[in-house]
């Protein structure tokens, strides 16, 4: 007979928390312990322009294609990254821009307690905010607790984020560091136009697109253009190197304008762009020292995790110790 003294006791499974990120292209999906392990992970379509009950009904597939993972788990809690101005009080979404028709007005935490469970807990924000905290969780950024941290999410919009003492800030009515709505003037357009359309992925595009003559290549994205500028031996390189100027110096003259409104200790730079950085990043920083800007720049270190990571931090933020 085996003695009872020597039977070992059962591993306590993992608590972990499911978290969600709604991205415009991609919806992804995880279980993330206390410690920010990624236990299991998921991803799938957004297909944003089916609208929202078509991109819930996908995040809903994407959960139950998680149920393997979820039952050596005990669950805590889910966590929402989501386009669009979030309420995080009530997890739901207050407005959004056309490329998620639908949305605005879409409650998250009805939608998946439905699913979950009524009293399951439900917590969103958005994604530039789920950005931010997940590279403040787990990036690696040594950072100032008195002072301000920035984050700008240079992607097919202009994404922002502001936080202090490590804690993301909402604002009034949950549009703190929503920077790619900021109205500037555009020289070469001789209009006041939204920041995001000339200093993103998509601005960059753009800025190609004014500086090109007629006949020229199109371009798919900035990306392309970035590509562009980077080859001698591309038809479109002239000018794309001329956009890319363009939006180095644009870029440099709203962290100016950072510096001197908001002083962050500590600007994070993520998004598409980044892959980009070699290009872009030693002039942005040329230009910032010439203006005499004591700005510290450092790049996202998380790369896509950022705003999933993000969004567990967010949950584990509420749950206790």
């Amino acid at each position: 007979m085996t003695d009872p003294a020597h039977i070992p006791a059962p591993t306590p499974a993992p608590q972990a928390v499911l978290a969600l990120e709604f991205g415009g292209t991609r919806l992804r999906g995880g279980l993330v312990t206390r410690e920010g392990e990624l236990l299991a992970g998921a991803s799938t379509a957004t297909e944003a322009h089916r609208g929202a009950a078509h991109v819930l009904a996908q995040a809903d597939a994407l959960l139950a294609s998680l149920q393997p993972a979820l039952a050596g788990a005990r669950l805590a809690g889910l966590g929402i990254s989501a386009a669009g101005i979030i309420d995080r009080p009530g997890a739901r979404v207050l407005a959004a821009h056309d490329t998620m028709p639908g949305w605005a007005g879409t409650g998250l935490r009805s939608h998946f307690q439905a699913r979950l469970g009524a009293g399951f807990p439900v917590w969103a924000d958005n994604d530039a905010n789920c950005a931010l905290a997940g590279e403040l969780w787990r990036g690696g950024h040594a950072t100032d607790d008195a002072a301000l941290t920035v984050m700008l999410t240079l992607g097919t919009g202009l994404g922002g984020a502001i936080a202090h003492g490590g804690r993301v800030l909402a604002g009034a009515s949950q549009r703190a560091g929503h920077f790619g709505s900021v109205r500037t003037w555009h020289a070469r357009q001789q209009a006041v136009v939204p920041l995001e359309s000339v200093v993103s992925g998509t601005g960059l595009m753009n800025l190609y697109h004014l500086a090109a003559p007629p006949g020229a290549p199109r371009a798919a994205g900035g990306e392309e253009v970035a590509r562009w500028a980077a080859d001698a031996a591309a038809p479109a390189h002239p000018h794309a190197q001329a956009a890319m100027r363009e939006w180095g110096q644009l870029l440099a003259d709203f962290l100016q304008d950072l510096h001197v409104s908001l002083d962050p200790a500590l600007v994070i730079l993520g998004g598409g762009v980044l892959r980009s950085q070699a290009q872009w990043w030693a002039p942005l920083a040329q230009r910032l020292e010439a203006h005499g800007m004591s700005l510290r720049l450092a790049p996202a270190a998380l790369g896509n995790d950022a705003g999933l990571l993000g969004a567990a931090s967010l949950a584990w933020q509420h749950l206790p110790a």
